[in-house]
């Protein structure tokens, strides 16, 4: 659209004017197409999704009060077509503002995606670890009771034994929990 727009201007199609000397006639065209770029130009800086129906009209507005004041350089006026082409401009504009948006969106989902993977491996990390802490502490116990039994008389064993095997029921629950 701005290469369109650009030869518009470049072969003064862009607007018209009743001076029958070309270098009045020129000079003419270029003023008032100046004065509606510069407005449209500023209108399309401000573009986001939301609010093309707004900046339309404000190129509209533009559009009629440069006709309106250029009538006093023998009719200097903006063309239809200049005018629409420039719309068409800002239309594409909105619509790549909303791509822009959407394009960001994904990419704020992509990252909340990562942090949440990132923090469930975290967790992940600590349960192994926590779980490797309690294992080695039930061994540690087992070691001892295990010492204990050795060493003690046959009414002890029993005890000792009865020990063991609760130390073996949380060391597997440990792992499975």
């Amino acid at each position: 659209m701005r290469s369109k727009n650009r030869k518009l201007v470049q072969t003064l199609q862009s607007a018209q004017c009743d001076y029958f000397e070309t270098h009045r006639r020129v000079t003419a065209i270029n003023f008032v197409t100046d004065a509606f770029n510069g407005k449209v130009d500023s209108v399309l800086s401000r573009v986001r999704s939301d609010n093309y129906g707004k900046l339309k009209q404000e190129i509209l507005d533009a559009f009629v009060l440069v006709n309106t004041n250029g009538a006093a350089f023998r009719n200097a006026r903006i063309t239809e077509e200049y005018r629409d082409s420039r719309l068409e401009e800002l239309r594409l504009a909105v619509i790549l503002q909303e791509f822009k948006e959407r394009e960001r969106e994904e990419q704020r989902r992509i990252k909340e995606e990562m942090r949440e993977e990132e923090k469930a491996r975290r967790e992940i990390e600590r349960a192994v670890k926590d779980a490797a802490k309690e294992e080695e502490m039930l061994q540690k116990a087992m070691e001892k009771v295990r010492s204990k039994y050795e060493r003690a008389s046959e009414a002890q064993k029993a005890m000792y034994e009865e020990q063991l095997d609760e130390l073996e029921q949380k060391l597997v629950s440990a792992w499975f929990s």
